[in-house]
């Protein structure tokens, strides 16, 4: 947790997200949730336009706290009252993680708890589970949504103007918002600027052949979850990939590598 924007930056923004929010109420969204997600409106013009506006006002601030890092995916996120739950799930793979980590950087536009649908973490979790991760491949603790609720994820209270940069590879999760006012934040997932963006893609009819994309924001904003990636470059494949659906115990074991506390909560 880090503080990040002073009143005058916050006040810049909140009137850039009122603009852009409005422009987008015109937009269906392509896929149904119970949370409002720019990145999942049937515009690619207007998410590139977020995109633009967003980068251009945050890049320089992030950097502040990163080494060079550069956006790839930006997203506006309402919890309306009353429900907004989102999935445990790790973020995509968005570099190659064996030499490069890409992180999201999450802003509240209000102070932030349990109580609205905080962002919540499993300490540990972010380089100890598996590196390859994308809509085509499942969760490797499938299954186990509940006790990884219920047990081991930790809110991150945050003030208005603070923000939280966690690593994409983090086991992560936000509850209903349960007060009677929005809750807005913005994510910008970032990536090193000397790394190529990338996106992994397990084709159902070989699932033991991982194929690499290289890809950057343009693609995100006309990405179809699921679907094989269109009009971008194979780079690479990863051939015998192996997927493993861990059991609590074993994800416990892995996790406490890096956070040996997470024992005592099993």
């Amino acid at each position: 947790m880090i503080d990040f924007l002073d009143e005058s930056e916050f006040g810049a923004l909140f009137q850039l997200m009122e603009e852009l929010k409005e422009e987008g109420r015109q937009f269906e969204m392509n896929v149904e949730s119970e949370y409002k997600l720019s990145f999942f409106a049937s515009s690619p013009e207007w998410r590139m336009k977020v995109f633009q506006r967003v980068s251009d006002f945050f890049t320089a601030k992030a950097n502040r706290f990163l080494d060079d890092y550069v956006p790839l995916i930006i997203n506006l996120f309402d919890k309306e009252p009353g429900g907004g739950e989102v999935p445990v799930h790790q973020n995509w793979s968005f570099v190659d993680e064996s030499r490069y980590r890409s992180v999201s950087v999450w802003i509240p536009l209000c102070d932030v708890s349990r109580a609205n649908g905080t962002l919540e973490v499993i300490a540990g979790s972010h380089d100890t589970l598996t590196e390859f991760r994308s809509p085509s491949i499942p969760w490797v603790f499938d299954g186990l949504w509940d006790p990884l609720r219920e047990k081991y994820l930790q809110p991150l209270n945050l003030r208005r103007g603070q923000a939280g940069i966690i690593d994409d590879a983090i086991i992560h999760w936000s509850s209903d918002n349960d007060t009677d006012a929005v809750r807005s934040t913005i994510q910008l997932i970032m990536v090193p600027r000397e790394a190529t963006p990338i996106h992994y893609y397990r084709n159902p009819e070989n699932p033991e052949q991982l194929e690499i994309f290289a890809v950057d924001a343009e693609f995100f904003t006309r990405f179809q979850m699921h679907e094989k990636p269109v009009g971008v470059q194979k780079i690479g494949e990863i051939n015998g990939f192996h997927y493993h659906k861990l059991s609590e115990a074993e994800l416990v074991e892995k996790v406490s590598v890096r956070n040996p506390h997470i024992k005592a909560l099993v």
